[in-house]
């Protein structure tokens, strides 16, 4: 068994490069740049609708502000810094209606993303005849609407939960057959920084599972996406580590790029993540055949 996951991860490698994964980790990293700001955009309305329509009791503005609390006080802040002030902007200043033409574009924009990967995943996963332009175009915007909403629900799980559960306390405090409830929900709330980042890694494996199993053109167990799961999300760690080491030590992107080193660090960083991600999927395809056959 050891042997075959070895050759899993040998096969891998030379797949990533014989299916020329570090060409296309390049176009990932320009259309992940390309699509960043159309997300928020189309974030920040949609969240901004949801709460007028279904959240009265809900600032939508206040889960903004959650959101982009979230990212500036993440791993890779640093590493899209010149990204930082626009991605700001949108969040605080969201956009009132999603009844327009720009939100048209924001929308085809933001879902070429889910496109260039579905074609690397077609590649990896060996699809030999994928679908139609036109059919795999809708299907990524169907699947781009579907993920925001379950980025959505994860940040309500991660950070609106808690301030209901308060909520919750404070009106069955005076109510002594609440008395369990009230056990329960206070555990919870002791034990949530500290469990924080359980909840946070279980969040981005249910979604980066869901890539791994929603954009490719074929039929598969959600289970076989798995191993390409955990490898990209530990390795998106570390890489973000060294990477920030390196840029720490080393000044040779700020002396050759000047005033755009900002946008170059960023461009580099997805494409690390891309290769990563890459290698996940032909991971995946390797486990699948000689581990979970």
């Amino acid at each position: 068994m050891l042997n075959k996951i070895l050759q899993c991860y040998k096969n891998a490698l030379n797949d990533t490069i014989n299916h020329d994964g570090i060409e296309h980790g390049g176009y990932i990293a320009f259309l992940s740049m390309l699509s960043i700001f159309p997300f928020f955009i189309f974030f920040a309305a949609l969240i901004t609708i949801i709460c007028n329509l279904y959240l009265k009791n809900i600032n939508g503005e206040s889960i903004l502000h959650i959101v982009t609390s979230l990212l500036i006080e993440s791993n890779f802040a640093n590493l899209i810094e010149a990204l930082q002030p626009r991605i700001i902007e949108i969040t605080t200043t969201p956009p009132e209606s999603l009844l327009s033409l720009a939100i048209v574009s924001v929308i085809w924009t933001a879902s070429s993303l889910l496109e260039g990967l579905r074609t690397i995943l077609n590649r990896a996963y060996r699809v030999s005849k994928p679908p139609q332009y036109i059919y795999r175009r809708l299907l990524s915007i169907m699947q781009f609407i579907l993920i925001s909403f379950l980025v959505i629900i994860f940040v309500f799980i991660i950070k609106v939960l808690p301030i209901i559960a308060d909520s919750i306390l404070l009106f069955i405090a005076d109510f002594r057959k609440y008395k369990f409830i009230h056990t329960i929900l206070n555990i919870i709330l002791a034990l949530q920084d500290n469990i924080n980042w359980l909840v946070v890694f279980c969040m981005n494996f249910a979604l980066l599972s869901a890539i791994y199993y929603l954009i490719p053109n074929m039929k598969q167990k959600f289970i076989h996406t798995f191993p390409g799961t955990i490898n990209t999300i530990i390795w998106w760690q570390i890489s973000t580590k060294i990477f920030q080491y390196y840029l720490l030590v080393f000044k040779q992107i700020n002396i050759v790029y000047g005033s755009i080193a900002g946008i170059i660090i960023a461009l580099l960083y997805f494409y690390i993540c891309s290769l990563i991600f890459i290698y996940g999927a032909e991971l995946n395809y390797w486990y699948k055949k000689l581990i979970f056959r």
